[in-house]
């Protein structure tokens, strides 16, 4: 006879933010702002970043844009944004 025991686990995340304010930013400048992805599930799991929604997607960016976060574990994510051309970002 054999016996078997087993778990099943989804993945659980937690973004500290949802919403990142740049205010007004210069057309020069580079303004950065961080987030965090905390893993609160018990399995690892890989993440990345998708811009392509952006209108512009040149003026965004984030790092690490993709990453492996172990269970009760975070990653800290800068994202930095820069304007160049004046027009609205969505």
């Amino acid at each position: 006879e054999l016996s078997l025991k087993g778990q099943a686990s989804k993945l659980e995340f937690k973004i500290d933010k949802t919403d990142l304010d740049f205010g007004e930013v210069l057309f020069n400048e580079v303004l950065e702002r961080e987030i965090f992805i905390t893993n609160t599930g018990k399995v690892a799991y890989y993440y990345s970043f998708n811009l392509s929604g952006v209108s512009r997607p040149f003026v965004l960016d984030a790092s690490p844009m993709t990453g492996l976060i172990n269970p009760d574990e975070k990653q800290r994510i800068s994202i930095r944004f820069r304007v160049g051309i004046p027009d609205k970002v969505s």
